[in-house]
């Protein structure tokens, strides 16, 4: 770079205009290097088109806004002249950034609205069809395989996950199926993890244009299943303490008990949803996931299922008003595996029957007998049939209420 001469610019200008560049989400990071080359040009020909528009988003904001008054009326001819350094300096005094959208878990579009995971006009609320249009991009890419339905769910937000890690890391694969040559500037940087943020947004169009995919498996672990998971151990305490942690779960229905010993395998479920940001039942009843309003039933058992067992008293056909709930999340022989809290009043991995379950608690009395009635999962997700087998001696579900 020229260090004397007619192109020298002293002060460091150049870096400073870099500096509120990258502030202003038009340069990626650890781009002031006092140079104007052509990625610096294209980036205040960008900015300058960005401040003949009205649209406006600051800094720790997600939502764009449209300002009353444009204050830029220069040309976007890349040259920073007296008008677009007054317009810089009000872009700052603002806290304004690239008004790109940031789509979250949670969030829908119009198409959202339309399917009815969302109110048009909430703070979740982005309109237009921009997650729709993300998801497809994701499919193309290889990364998402659930429902197009302009809502930003659990399966979605791994799927962008899984983009961003791979896609920052040149981990992608051509058409042909041969490992693509993925140049340094073409990775994807500056972004922020599990949102859909300008970069990301950006990128994974990109390379759906260009036909790219994702190197490895489509679709990871279900958010509430790792939250699940994490919970095994949990357990009720006897005699007049009771863990916490059971309480926290019982929070997450409506009943809201306050004793470990009431029962609570519907709570945990429930409770997993709310920290994958899902909504579950609401309801404590076990059998309350058989009318889930957010989920969608199966005959089969699919992974991260929640399996809903009704039980019968030994000998009379018709239920009894009880059951159990918990997540499918494997299989051994014949046997499904069940991850589900209260199972011998912990939570636990157990293996049953689907059709024939011993419930061993309520001898010495009629025994009681347990049958999966249905499977159910979330609306939005794509089931998958194909169970892992477990390793392990897993017990038998029996002690559950």
């Amino acid at each position: 770079h020229p260090k004397s001469g007619k192109d020298f610019v002293p002060d460091t200008k150049v870096k400073k205009l870099q500096q509120n560049l990258v502030t202003f989400r038009l340069l990626p990071q650890k781009s002031d290097d006092g140079f104007f080359g052509d990625k610096t040009e294209a980036a205040v020909k960008q900015f300058q088109e960005l401040a003949k528009k009205p649209e406006r988003k600051k800094t720790d904001d997600i939502k764009i806004e449209k300002i009353d008054k444009i204050t830029f009326n220069g040309s976007a001819d890349g040259i920073v002249g007296e008008k677009t350094e007054k317009e810089i300096a009000v872009w700052l005094q603002n806290n304004w950034v690239k008004p790109d959208p940031e789509y979250r878990k949670g969030d829908v579009d119009d198409n959202g609205v339309k399917n009815k995971h969302g109110e048009r006009g909430s703070d979740k609320h982005h309109p237009g069809s921009g997650i729709l249009d993300l998801q497809k991009a994701l499919a193309a890419v290889g990364a998402y395989a659930g429902k197009l339905d302009g809502w930003f769910g659990e399966l979605m937000e791994a799927a962008l996950k899984l983009f961003q890690d791979k896609a920052s890391k040149g981990e992608l694969v051509e058409k042909d199926g041969k490992k693509a040559e993925v140049k340094d500037e073409e990775k994807l940087k500056g972004h922020r993890n599990g949102v859909g943020d300008g970069p990301t947004v950006e990128t994974v169009k990109k390379e759906a244009d260009k036909g790219r995919k994702v190197e490895g498996e489509k679709v990871k672990e279900p958010e509430r299943i790792k939250f699940a998971k994490k919970e095994i151990g949990e357990k009720e305490i006897k005699g007049k303490e009771h863990n916490p942690r059971i309480i926290e779960y019982h929070s997450t229905t409506t009943l809201k008990a306050t004793a470990d010993e009431t029962a609570w395998c519907s709570a945990f479920v429930n409770w997993c949803f709310k920290q994958a940001a899902y909504e579950g039942t609401n309801s404590a009843a076990a059998l309350s996931w058989e009318k889930w309003k957010k989920g969608k039933k199966y005959a089969k058992p699919a992974y991260g299922s929640v399996a809903v067992i009704a039980y019968y008293t030994e000998g009379e056909t018709s239920r009894n008003g009880s059951g159990h709930g918990g997540f499918v999340v494997g299989k051994q022989g014949s046997k499904i595996v069940v991850l589900g809290g209260n199972q011998d009043n912990r939570v636990k991995l157990s293996a049953y029957n689907p059709n024939s379950i011993n419930v061993k608690f309520k001898a010495p009395k009629k025994n009681w007998v347990g049958k999966v009635v249905t499977y159910a999962l979330p609306d939005n997700w794509e089931p998958s049939f194909d169970l892992p087998e477990a390793g392990g001696k897993i017990d038998e579900l029996a002690n559950s209420r």
